[in-house]
Protein backbone atom coordinates (compact mmCIF):
# COMPACT_ATOMS: atom_id res chain seq x y z
CA UNK A 1 0.00 0.00 0.00
CA UNK A 2 1.16 3.54 -0.67
CA UNK A 3 2.88 5.59 2.01
CA UNK A 4 1.39 9.08 2.37
CA UNK A 5 2.95 11.99 4.26
CA UNK A 6 0.54 14.65 5.54
CA UNK A 7 2.06 18.02 6.50
CA UNK A 8 -0.29 20.61 7.97
CA UNK A 9 -0.09 22.86 11.02
CA UNK A 10 -3.78 22.28 11.74
CA UNK A 11 -3.81 19.17 13.92
CA UNK A 12 -7.50 18.52 13.26
CA UNK A 13 -6.90 18.40 9.50
CA UNK A 14 -3.92 16.09 9.99
CA UNK A 15 -5.85 13.73 12.26
CA UNK A 16 -9.04 13.55 10.19
CA UNK A 17 -7.16 13.12 6.92
CA UNK A 18 -4.86 10.49 8.43
CA UNK A 19 -7.79 8.56 9.91
CA UNK A 20 -9.62 8.57 6.58
CA UNK A 21 -6.54 7.38 4.64
CA UNK A 22 -5.75 4.69 7.22
CA UNK A 23 -9.31 3.36 6.84
CA UNK A 24 -8.32 2.60 3.23
CA UNK A 25 -5.21 0.84 4.56
CA UNK A 26 -2.69 3.44 3.43
CA UNK A 27 0.43 3.86 5.51
CA UNK A 28 0.27 7.41 6.88
CA UNK A 29 3.04 9.58 8.31
CA UNK A 30 2.23 13.01 9.73
CA UNK A 31 3.90 16.27 10.66
CA UNK A 32 2.40 19.45 12.06
CA UNK A 33 5.14 21.76 10.84
CA UNK A 34 6.95 22.12 7.55
CA UNK A 35 10.49 21.57 8.81
CA UNK A 36 9.62 18.28 10.50
CA UNK A 37 7.67 17.33 7.38
CA UNK A 38 10.72 17.96 5.21
CA UNK A 39 12.84 15.75 7.47
CA UNK A 40 10.23 12.99 7.28
CA UNK A 41 9.93 13.32 3.51
CA UNK A 42 13.69 12.91 3.18
CA UNK A 43 13.84 10.00 5.64
CA UNK A 44 10.64 8.08 4.81
CA UNK A 45 10.46 8.61 1.01
CA UNK A 46 6.64 8.71 0.82
CA UNK A 47 4.73 7.87 -2.35
CA UNK A 48 2.58 11.03 -2.03
CA UNK A 49 2.80 14.23 0.03
CA UNK A 50 -0.30 16.14 1.13
CA UNK A 51 0.98 19.60 1.98
CA UNK A 52 -0.60 22.67 3.53
CA UNK A 53 0.19 25.89 1.71
CA UNK A 54 0.07 28.43 4.54
CA UNK A 55 2.09 27.05 7.44
CA UNK A 56 3.73 29.49 9.84
CA UNK A 57 7.26 28.15 10.02
CA UNK A 58 7.92 26.84 6.50
CA UNK A 59 5.19 27.33 3.93
CA UNK A 60 4.21 24.85 1.26
CA UNK A 61 5.75 26.80 -1.62
CA UNK A 62 9.14 26.99 0.11
CA UNK A 63 8.90 23.30 1.01
CA UNK A 64 8.13 22.39 -2.60
CA UNK A 65 10.95 24.55 -3.98
CA UNK A 66 13.47 22.98 -1.62
CA UNK A 67 12.16 19.46 -2.12
CA UNK A 68 12.19 19.69 -5.90
CA UNK A 69 15.65 21.32 -5.91
CA UNK A 70 16.98 18.15 -4.26
CA UNK A 71 15.68 16.10 -7.17
CA UNK A 72 12.64 14.53 -5.52
CA UNK A 73 9.72 13.86 -7.86
CA UNK A 74 7.20 12.61 -5.29
CA UNK A 75 3.70 13.84 -6.19
CA UNK A 76 2.59 16.77 -4.00
CA UNK A 77 -1.05 17.63 -3.38
CA UNK A 78 -1.44 21.15 -1.96
CA UNK A 79 -4.16 21.91 0.56
CA UNK A 80 -5.19 25.53 0.80
CA UNK A 81 -7.73 27.63 2.64
CA UNK A 82 -7.14 30.50 0.23
CA UNK A 83 -10.40 31.71 -1.27
CA UNK A 84 -8.57 33.31 -4.19
CA UNK A 85 -7.10 30.03 -5.42
CA UNK A 86 -7.53 30.62 -9.18
CA UNK A 87 -5.14 33.55 -8.92
CA UNK A 88 -2.46 31.32 -7.39
CA UNK A 89 -3.21 28.06 -9.17
CA UNK A 90 -0.55 28.58 -11.82
CA UNK A 91 2.04 29.56 -9.21
CA UNK A 92 1.43 26.40 -7.18
CA UNK A 93 1.79 24.19 -10.24
CA UNK A 94 4.75 26.16 -11.58
CA UNK A 95 6.59 25.67 -8.30
CA UNK A 96 6.32 21.89 -8.61
CA UNK A 97 3.05 20.84 -7.00
CA UNK A 98 1.08 18.24 -8.90
CA UNK A 99 -2.40 19.30 -7.84
CA UNK A 100 -4.29 21.22 -5.17
CA UNK A 101 -7.46 21.00 -3.13
CA UNK A 102 -9.30 23.72 -1.25
CA UNK A 103 -10.10 23.49 2.47
CA UNK A 104 -12.45 22.66 3.91
CA UNK A 105 -12.97 19.42 2.05
CA UNK A 106 -15.09 16.35 2.58
CA UNK A 107 -12.83 13.35 3.11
Amino acid sequence: MAKILIIDDDKAVVESTADMLKSFEFTVITATDGKKGFELADLERPDVIILDWMMKDYNGLDFTNDYRSQGYTTPILFLTARGDLPVYEIEVLRRGADDYMSKPFDP
